[in-house]
């Protein structure tokens, strides 16, 4: 990538000048969203061919799609039911609300989608290739249960060591030659191709860029791995043996490198880490109170309805402070209260709408922690809330551009019938989501630490704490 986000953050602003807001950064321009994105040139996800000119290849595209999809759905579950990491998949999901936030293009929320379907075919690959393993490890294990010195336990044993050997070694190959699905199936030309690539040869059909030797299509401008021209080389720069600096390993250490690099762990775990604190900032002390009553009786019962009105208030707001914090990655944006209340003057009705997704797609995440899962079946319950909670950031980041890119043009705010109309909704749906909030703690196996988790704004990064709690 040409830009990080870390810096993405950063670098585009939009000045709006007017009495409260004297030139306060807000977000990105709109108009130089295309340019601010990071730019994924080879790497980025192809357009919809057309359907009836490529009917074949629009089909193709859409399995495709929608694997790439199913695959981020099923990874991020999988590591949200981790503690600490899930911290990496709520900063993933507030990088996917803040592209949409400064893009407004509903195909930035998917960042992962070019390298998802690798990542799919190579687990599919490893899965396959580790059935043999799994069918001769148990008949040695009943061989041995049978007769542990006998011949038959011998021999069941070595051919569970020679296989896991073999396939180990194939499986690296697979692996490094590009983790494709048909490179799992074809062994032969996976250690052709190593030794092509440790020696430097001529690969058909290809040349090898003379700076790092990594195999070219022939009609390549530019190298894949460094970005040397390829367009000025003559037939004798092209023909050059190619040293030992430009061995196979240095250039599979820098693929390594691209890789992690496209996957952002360190801006992303931050980013995570961020919108955690601002959002507990701002949620805790209402949440006490709210979880302070053991009975409808008494001072407690004041307290708590004192909480949850607090919390009905705080709900208005949390989800837009948030995607403010996601574009500007900063921890102090998730308190610029003056400037969201101004981008809800501009689209009222936006908000209303983004709104209802958060809390009508959150309530039914609790419903769920009613069952106490095993801890290494954890993913199916996150797997519930990655499916529910995603596209809620993805409509959330959509309102907060709309109202972005209005606030920038100076457009005059909304009718004040229409405006109050939205408050007066948008208050109803937090104090209904509240209401029901308040009987989680009665079904949830966590008890009232249940208040505490608010899978909306924290993703699944208490809830997995709480998990292994006895």
């Amino acid at each position: 990538m040409t830009i990080s986000d870390n810096k993405l953050a950063t670098q585009g602003r939009i000045l709006v000048a007017d009495d409260d807001l004297s030139e306060r950064d807000i977000s990105v321009d709109v108009d130089d969203a295309d340019e601010m994105m990071p730019s994924q040139h080879s790497n980025e996800w192809s357009s919809f061919p057309h359907p009836i000119k490529h009917p074949l290849r629009s089909s193709f595209w859409i399995v495709r799609t929608l694997f790439g999809i199913g695959i981020i759905v099923l990874l991020l579950a999988i590591v949200a039911a981790v503690p600490i990491l899930s911290l990496l998949v709520l900063g993933y999901l507030l990088d996917v609300e803040g592209r949409v936030a400064r893009s407004g293009r509903f195909r930035d929320a998917f960042p992962l989608l070019v390298a998802a379907p690798r990542i799919g075919t190579i687990v599919l690959g490893t899965g396959l290739w580790l059935l043999p393993i799994f069918f001769v490890s148990g008949m040695a294990s009943d061989a041995a249960f049978i007769d542990l010195s006998g011949l038959s336990a011998s021999r069941w044993e070595f051919a569970r060591v020679v296989l896991s050997v073999l396939i180990a070694v194939h499986l690296c190959l697979a692996l490094a030659r590009g983790g494709s699905l048909g490179c799992f199936f074809r062994p032969i030309k996976n250690i052709r191709w190593l030794i092509s690539e440790l020696k430097n040869r001529p690969v058909k059909n290809k040349t090898r860029c003379p700076r790092c030797g990594e195999a070219q299509k022939m009609e390549n401008a530019h190298c894949s791995l460094c970005g040397m021209d390829l367009a000025a080389l003559t037939e004798e720069d092209a023909s050059k043996n190619l040293s030992v600096e430009n061995s196979y390993w240095q250039r599979a250490n820098r693929k390594i490198g691209k890789f992690l690099e496209t996957l952002q762990l360190k801006y992303r775990f931050l980013l995570g880490i961020r919108g955690l604190l601002g959002a507990l900032a701002i949620l805790l002390l209402p949440t006490v109170l709210f979880s302070v009553a053991e009975s409808t009786k008494g001072f407690p019962i004041l307290v708590t309805v004192f909480g949850g009105l607090c919390l009905a208030i705080v709900f208005l707001y949390v989800p837009f402070l948030q995607a403010n914090l996601a574009v500007k990655n900063r921890l102090g944006a998730m308190f610029e209260l003056k400037l969201v209340r101004k981008m809800f003057l501009q689209t009222p009705f936006t908000f209303f709408f983004a709104l209802l997704a958060v809390y009508a797609l959150a309530l039914p995440l609790y419903l769920f922690t009613a069952f106490a899962l095993p801890r290494d079946a954890m993913w199916l319950l996150t797997l519930v809330f990655i499916a529910s909670i995603y596209p809620a950031r993805v409509v959330t980041g959509w309102a907060f551009h709309r109202a972005t890119k209005k606030l920038h043009q100076n457009r005059k705010p909304a009718w004040f019938g229409w405006r109050w109309l939205c408050r007066v909704l948008m208050f109803a749906t937090t104090v209904a989501y509240t209401f029901f909030f308040f009987f989680a703690r009665d079904i949830g196996t966590h008890g009232k630490m249940v208040l505490f988790e608010h899978h909306a704004f924290l993703g699944t990064v208490l809830s997995s704490i709480f998990s292994l709690l006895p």
